[in-house]
């Protein structure tokens, strides 16, 4: 399929992405979202709807070899997204709130216990932890309509925003291999501070220095894209919207170029791409043959993907 056809016709990634974050329906029931792999490679942790239609989502993790899930969080009338297990395995990093507009970052044990808030910016979007765990990239809407990449110390709770040169929405920040680096989405936004239709020349994956300055483009087309991965195969990984409007997960090569699908279409909509521990296998969301979106393994090489969650009983 022409890669210039699939990605010429996209609707806003950030409301694709987002939307499982709002109200549950019956579309949302059962379904599973963004995983993320502990440093022993034991368990995954992810959100999902396992409640009743109008509750919000919560955190669970499930054990790779009984398959064993359990939930860690139960917090009705606040929902919690996109967890992230820190580099040494002691907590889960999440977004919470009662609503897009009042997300903060707050900190779990994988047992359940502990919560804490760590960062209680307006509108911050989902953490993505350094290597040492000392550092996290955010990023944060303002009234306008746009966005900026901010690095939060975890240690010191300071944050500080990092200067791209890219005025519109700047989000989905992903650190880059050598830790100086950020590699990040960017949309163009209209007069009232709304994305465009379709992604303009600008739209894209860049990559920046974590102290500022020219932000330079790595995707060959304008796209849109979210819930970027810079993984250790020599590509990032992202999820984007096909010719049909279904997310998929893409790649393309650390040093820049045109996007390829990873994804077949049995598993679309595929939400959410992340990196298994032994840095051997892509983790995704993404429909099985019941319609139901579960969280699913395949090899980054290529192959079939396998189900790693299944319907959990409250």
């Amino acid at each position: 399929m022409p890669v210039g056809k699939i990605l010429t016709t996209f609707a806003t990634l950030a409301l694709v992405a987002m939307s499982p974050a709002l109200f549950a329906s019956d579309d949302h029931l059962g379904q599973d979202f963004a995983p993320s792999a502990s440093p022993d490679g034991r368990f995954v942790v992810y959100y999902s709807y396992r409640g009743q239609p109008g509750d919000l989502s919560d955190l669970y993790v499930v054990e790779l070899k009984t398959g064993i899930e359990r939930q860690i969080t139960n917090t009705p009338g606040y929902f919690e997204i996109e967890p992230q297990w820190s580099p040494v395995g002691d907590k889960i990093y999440f977004a919470g709130g009662p609503s897009m507009k009042e997300l903060a970052i707050f900190t779990i044990k994988p047992d359940g216990t502990g919560l804490e808030k760590v960062y209680d910016g307006e509108s911050a979007g989902p953490p993505e932890l350094s290597q040492s765990g000392q550092m996290a990239l955010h990023w944060r809407d303002h009234e306008d309509g746009s966005s900026d990449i901010f690095v939060h110390n975890l240690g010191s709770g300071e944050s500080s925003p990092i200067s791209v040169s890219l005025g519109g929405q700047n989000r989905s920040p992903a650190w880059a291999g050598d830790g100086n680096h950020v590699i990040f989405s960017h949309r163009s936004i209209d007069d009232t501070g709304q994305p465009f239709d379709t992604p303009q020349p600008h739209d894209g994956i860049y990559l920046a220095s974590i102290d500022g300055g020219n932000a330079r483009k790595l995707s060959a087309l304008p796209l849109a894209a979210y819930k970027l991965v810079w993984a250790p195969d020599g590509f990032i990984y992202f999820m984007a919207n096909d010719e049909n409007e279904r997310s998929q997960i893409y790649r393309i090569p650390h040093s820049g170029g045109e996007p390829k699908r990873v994804t077949v279409n049995a598993n679309a909509p595929a939400y959410f791409p992340a990196v298994s521990a032994d840095k051997k296998h892509l983790l995704f969301a993404g429909k099985v043959a019941s319609g139901r979106t579960r969280i699913l393994s395949m090899p980054l090489a290529g192959g079939d993907a396998k189900t790693i969650t299944k319907q959990f009983a409250n």
